[in-house]
């Protein structure tokens, strides 16, 4: 009797939709996890379908929607699993990491052996702890055997979607099931980003252990060449990697990016400091620029950057990028070091960053087209952390007929951006600028400019700005949010000069949006004077204005004759009326 039970329940549960429902949830509760299915059809004799799958473990979530397996039960007679067919339209894991140390690997071997002739799936989405990983899996197509001595994989198809790219891949690969787990893997990438594509290959032979790699590339005229080892039983898995990448061109790849034509290059090893002390990712690193270029014509002003890489990899507690070297166009040099400390707790995103350089001879006509030709040369300091980032600069020129010099304070600190020095002097011209900014709430402003002796056309060469001696100050106050709006006050010195002729006045002014909301003005130069008084921008608003200009010539050299007029002009910029 006993037998026939034992016999009638094993039936059952193969044979019986609520047999293979009972042996599921039973499966469950015995792996540790909790969870539930909807929507079950079949059986586990001639094929198991289920709408929606759902387990929760300690150590990762599980969501498959329509989940279809097969298996083939004659293969039990040998020792082995044969799942003919297992499919699903999607799987989203969320991994849960744990704190508790692993147990050292030391065997991937399995009870029985498992063969599964062909595994798709639709979607793979992958989270940790929640957040989703920017990478996810679309049509998966491979076939895995789980043997005696050895687990095999064979990748039919494989597509990764990020937000920018995607990329087929097809590979196998082989490991060996005792330590130090012989492997060989390769594996082909066709990818695109837009309507750019690039291809991949790269092959791994050796052991988890001690696995050396080569990875090769091309696309959009870049090659890329890489070398390296990996150990993947122990901490951080890097071990060496030798890296030459030609022809970058980000304009190419990135909408909006600066065009260059980059060249990197990397020879790092991971080793002890004299054989003692902690694990140390260095080396030194490069990059060059083929065709380097000033800012406005969207090009990258920097020719080669270079310096010494130091990572501690049992931490990954600190990057320090020592040595460090700048070139940029013409003659501009940038040297010194540059330091990241990981911060306390572990959740500050920022750390403790600190930079201390040294530029000499820098051009800023080559940086971007519109600025002054120079040499400056001086240190520049910043350190910034979760709750105060700084920056300080004086650069000076030396040895030229009219030498500049600029200094540089400021500071972000409790949601607020305070520059308390922003000093530039040409000669006796001079701009001393300070201000403050809000980070949050209406994000509001204030601002101090001081001008002396100041003259445009020496700052804005080929601008065909006439000679000028401005001394003056701007005080401007206000709130950039839910719209820019504020008062600004501009106040001319006596002894102020424009185009060789006295200049003076006023001008105090209140805005909102594209409103002028209060305007007074009263401005001169030489003979020429302008008065204006009222409000535009709004219907109802009128502006008044008297101008009366004898000597046009002193206002633009170019300009001839004399021009007077009495006037208003009111409403709005879309609809204005003149009168």
């Amino acid at each position: 009797m006993g037998v026939v039970a034992l016999g009638s329940g094993a039936a059952w549960v193969t044979t019986s939709t609520s047999g293979a429902d009972w042996a599921l949830r039973t499966g469950l509760k015995a792996s540790g996890a909790t969870g539930g299915f909807e929507g079950l059809s079949g059986t586990l004799k001639d094929g198991l379908t289920l709408q929606q799958l759902r387990v929760q473990h300690p150590s990762a979530d599980v969501e498959v929607d329509a989940l279809r397996v097969e298996l083939d039960w004659s293969a039990l007679w040998t020792g082995r699993v044969h799942v003919p067919v297992l499919s699903a339209d999607r799987v989203s894991l969320n991994l849960k990491p744990s704190d508790t140390p692993s147990e050292p690997l030391t065997t991937l071997r399995l009870p029985v052996q498992v063969q599964a002739d062909r595994v798709q799936i639709g979607v793979l989405q992958i989270a940790q702890e929640g957040t989703a990983l920017p990478v996810s899996c679309a049509d998966i197509d491979l076939q895995a055997t789980l043997g005696e001595s050895e687990h095999q994989l064979r990748i039919t198809q494989l597509r990764a979607l990020a937000p920018e790219a995607q990329a087929s891949l097809r590979g196998q690969a082989r490991i060996g099931v005792d330590k130090p787990f012989t492997t060989d893997i390769g594996v082909d990438i066709d990818g695109r980003q837009g309507d750019r594509a690039f291809t991949l290959r790269t092959d791994a032979n050796g052991t988890l252990e001690a696995l050396p790699f080569t990875l090769k590339g091309e696309g959009e005229g870049v090659a890329l060449d890489a070398t390296g080892s990996l150990a993947l039983l122990d901490g951080f898995p890097l071990r060496g990697l030798r890296l030459a990448l030609e022809g970058l061109d980000p304009a190419a790849w990135v909408p909006g990016a600066p065009k260059a034509k980059l060249d990197v290059s990397a020879d790092l090893t991971v080793g002890t400091e004299g054989g003692k002390g902690p694990l140390l990712l260095r080396g030194p690193f490069s990059l060059t620029n083929g065709i380097p270029g000033p800012i406005d014509e969207n090009a990258l002003p920097l020719t080669r950057l270079a310096g010494q890489l130091t990572v501690p990899v049992e931490t990954l507690a600190s990057v320090q990028i020592g040595a460090l070297q700048i070139a940029l166009p013409g003659k501009g040099r940038i040297t010194g070091a540059l330091s990241w400390k990981r911060g306390e707790p572990l959740g500050d995103a920022i750390g403790q960053v600190q930079g201390t350089l040294t530029a000499s001879d820098i051009d800023a006509s080559r940086l971007h087209g519109a600025a002054l030709p120079t040499r400056l040369s001086g240190p520049i300091t910043f350190e910034a952390d979760a709750q105060r980032q700084q920056v300080k600069a004086n650069l000076k020129e030396v040895g030229r007929a009219v030498p500049m010099s600029i200094a540089l304070t400021a500071v972000i600190e409790d949601q607020l951006v305070k520059i308390s020095q922003a000093d530039v002097q040409a000669g006796e011209a001079k701009v001393r600028a300070t201000g403050e900014l809000a980070l949050q709430g209406d994000r509001a402003f204030k601002a101090n400019v001081r001008l002396d002796r100041f003259d445009p056309s020496f700052f804005l060469p080929g601008s065909a700005l006439p000679p000028a001696l401005v001394s003056a100050t701007v005080d401007a106050a206000g709130a950039l949010s839910p719209e820019i709006a504020g008062t600004a006050a501009l106040r001319f010195d006596e002894g102020s000069r424009w185009n060789n002729a006295p200049l003076g006045g006023r001008v105090d002014a209140a805005f909102a949006g594209e409103r002028l909301s209060r305007l007074d003005a009263a401005v001169t130069v030489g003979s020429n004077r302008l008065n204006a008084q009222g409000a535009f921008g709004r219907r109802g608003d009128r502006l008044t204005f008297d101008l009366d200009a004898p000597q046009l010539n002193l206002l633009w050299p170019s300009l001839r004759g004399t021009l007077s007029a009495q006037g208003g002009v009111a409403d709005t910029l879309t609809s204005p009326a003149l009168d």
